[in-house]
């Protein structure tokens, strides 16, 4: 009966949340790309994990992104390291400015994380620091001043600068047992400056919530996770369901984003294959509703994930988390 009830309240959960395009890219393999997601998840294997995310638009206009990690713990102090880089290919949207993917914003971030054991549960705790730059391509920029727009810019509007330089911040939780997780975390705490005109454009504050159950049925596992993220007027949630076969996952998904203005729903699905060294997967993400604009979230995504065994083989066993394949 507890396991219907998990479910159950998955369901709601993911019903009662609603989402969109933030300001930052957001991945249909969450689980695929879990120091993107949350620092606190670093160190939370029991193998050293290399990582690589591509997510690419099959129509022209939709940004391009590119994700290097790696992490591992160290058992006998309880602490775990990360190193996540993001890149990203993408439109620039400020006040009366348009471009075609002529902004490249690059994160480089360290992660420390800390693990607290009390019996079979672990309570995992990270603190980020990142180095943020965003380069504009000038040669590039196409202007356009709407019909009946009176903001005297002009076609030649002038940019104060091209690039932008930032120390930013992010700290996160989470919290796993055998069968269970859940997370929370805020990203941009420092809010960094990223207009390249007059005026700030505050980068918002992200807000993500996260949490799934395993159910094993015989030989197969069944996982239902749900993901909320909140960063400024652009709210998105998602519900993804994973089977585990032998080595192979499949999984399904659907979010929903909403704006001030608009709002979309999509559909993911997810192949992949695991083994003991090796993780990959492929997902394909399309609007499952009429939508003005046909550039609108349709995108590929693949990952790719090494897992190394630590040289120490009486090195004991940590907690690992037991979350979805992917």
């Amino acid at each position: 009966m507890k396991k219907y009830t998990r479910i159950i309240f998955l369901v709601v959960l993911s019903i009662s949340a609603i989402s969109t395009y933030a300001q930052d890219p957001v991945n249909s393999q969450p689980y695929a790309n879990p120091l993107y997601l949350n620092p606190a998840y670093a160190g939370t294997g029991n193998s050293q994990r290399f990582g690589l995310n591509y997510q690419f638009p099959n129509l022209e206009g939709n940004p391009i992104t590119y994700n290097a990690s790696y992490d591992r713990n160290f058992i006998d102090s309880n602490n775990g390291i990360g190193l996540l880089v993001n890149a990203e290919n993408s439109r620039l949207e400020q006040d009366i400015v348009t471009t075609n993917t002529v902004l490249t914003t690059t994160n480089i971030s360290l992660i420390y994380t800390h693990q607290f054991h009390i019996k079979s549960f672990t309570l995992s705790a990270g603190a980020q620091l990142s180095y943020l730059n965003l380069s504009l391509d000038e040669a590039n920029i196409e202007y356009y001043e709407p019909p009946g727009y009176l903001g005297g810019y002009g076609w030649g509007r002038t940019l104060l600068r091209n690039s932008i330089t930032a120390l930013d911040y992010s700290f996160g939780i989470l919290g796993y047992g055998k069968n269970y997780f859940f997370g929370l975390s805020e990203d941009h705490l420092s809010q960094p400056d990223e207009s390249f005109f007059q005026g700030q454009s505050l980068l918002p504050i992200k807000y993500t919530a996260n949490a799934g159950v395993m159910i094993p049925i015989g030989k197969v596992i069944l996982s239902p996770t749900v993901l909320y993220i909140l960063q400024k007027g652009f709210v998105e949630s998602e519900m993804e369901w994973y089977i585990n076969i032998w080595h192979i996952t499949a999984g399904i998904g659907g979010d929903i984003q909403s704006g001030s203005d608009n709002s979309l729903t999509n559909a993911t699905f997810m192949l992949g294959y695991q083994g003991r060294l090796l993780k990959v997967i492929y997902s394909y993400s399309f609007p499952i509703q009429k939508v003005s604009d046909p550039v609108s979230d349709q995108f590929n995504e693949f990952s790719l994930a090494v897992l190394m065994p630590y040289s120490k083989p009486q090195r004991k066993k940590v907690n690992g988390l037991n979350c979805p394949a992917f």
